[in-house]
């Protein structure tokens, strides 16, 4: 199994969200008040490619996958949220468990719908 980057691991799990979690997953986005904060106008009306961007630019690598993370739980997309954490630790299997996203003590659950498009 090739290695994946965060930036493909983040782009992955935006793709599997339907149309309607990834706006809500946007909206999340914008309403958090931890910094660095995303400002509307980067992320309103963008595609996954440029979403991911701007998550790596504001949050370095690591820091946008435990963001993701964070925001798939927070819009109860647990099992895309468990996936992701599932490949993050497979990407990166000599790191200890400091260096490892969180899992949340909520019920995992998946988000439903039809998977976004990138075009």
């Amino acid at each position: 199994m090739a290695l994946k980057s965060p930036k493909q691991l983040i782009k992955g799990a935006l793709a599997d969200l339907s149309m309607g979690n990834f706006e809500l997953f946007l909206d999340e986005l914008l309403d958090r008040e931890e910094e660095p904060r995303v400002k509307r106008n980067q992320v309103e009306d963008k595609n996954i490619i440029v979403v991911t961007n701007v998550l790596v630019s504001k949050f370095t690598e690591t820091g946008a996958l435990a963001v993701v993370v964070e925001l798939l739980r927070k819009i109860d997309c647990h099992k895309e949220a468990k996936q992701l954490e599932k490949e993050i630790g497979e990407q990166s299997p000599n790191r200890g468990s400091s260096d490892t996203v969180r899992p949340s003590a909520r019920a995992e659950g998946g988000c439903t719908g039809d998977e976004f498009d990138l075009k």
